[in-house]
């Protein structure tokens, strides 16, 4: 679907080694604002998006994607949640566990919404 292969060039531009601070490490801006904690998330992100229909959704978790959910045409085609982390669990080594483990990442304003325009 169009909306999908929108989707992949914001994220292709997010990674741009023209327009990233280390792309290899799915890192944008900032030193730390990450589009992805790995590239097992970049690549199943991706194959989502390529299979994705007009009726479908994808849900992004903290650079994970949760899957393609039913949706009406009229839905949004993608939901992002990012930075999900309660208090409790806010000292940096926390951050620096579940980063490691894949389950949170610090998407800074735009890296992890795919909107980062460049430098």
């Amino acid at each position: 679907c169009k909306h999908a292969a929108a989707i992949m060039l914001m994220i292709m531009n997010n990674l741009d080694p023209q327009v990233a601070q280390y792309p290899e490490e799915l890192i944008t801006y900032g030193g730390n604002g990450s589009v992805f904690s790995n590239w097992a998330q970049y690549l199943l992100t991706m194959k989502y998006l390529s299979i994705m229909t007009e009726e479908q959704t994808l849900h992004m978790y903290s650079g994970h994607p949760a899957g393609l959910f039913p949706s009406l045409r009229s839905s949004p085609r993608l939901v992002i949640s990012n930075g999900m982390v309660v208090p409790n669990y806010s000292k940096e080594e926390d951050y620096d566990r579940m980063f490691a483990m894949g389950v949170s990442i610090y998407g800074q304003m735009t890296a992890g919404s795919y909107s980062y325009i460049g430098p």
